[in-house]
């Protein structure tokens, strides 16, 4: 990673599902965390799989861990516990962002 990123993450879907956009690789650098960087993760995110026609957003998270809980503030529900790690996601058909 270079020395002066502050945010950056990814975004993926498969050939077979097509409804799915996939968030991964989520990082805010701690002195640009508090500033509103992962809300723009997530807006960006948004519009993304909205472009690309997906109705929702799916992604991974430790269980119990601070961003897990900030998923759920921001709409993403549990749907399966893998491990230590909890997969997410978020309906972008329920009128919500």
């Amino acid at each position: 990673m270079e020395k002066d990123t502050l945010i950056r993450f990814s975004v993926y879907r498969y050939e077979d599902d097509l409804d799915t956009l996939y968030l991964a690789d989520v990082y805010v650098d701690k002195q640009a965390r508090r500033k509103g960087r992962g809300n723009e993760i997530l807006r960006a995110a948004t519009e993304t799989a909205k472009a690309m026609g997906a109705k929702q957003i799916c992604l991974k998270a430790l269980d119990g861990s601070c961003q897990s809980a900030w998923y759920i503030r921001h709409g993403f529900v549990a749907i399966e516990k893998q491990g230590k790690y909890i997969w997410m996601i978020k309906s972008l058909t329920d009128g919500t962002d």
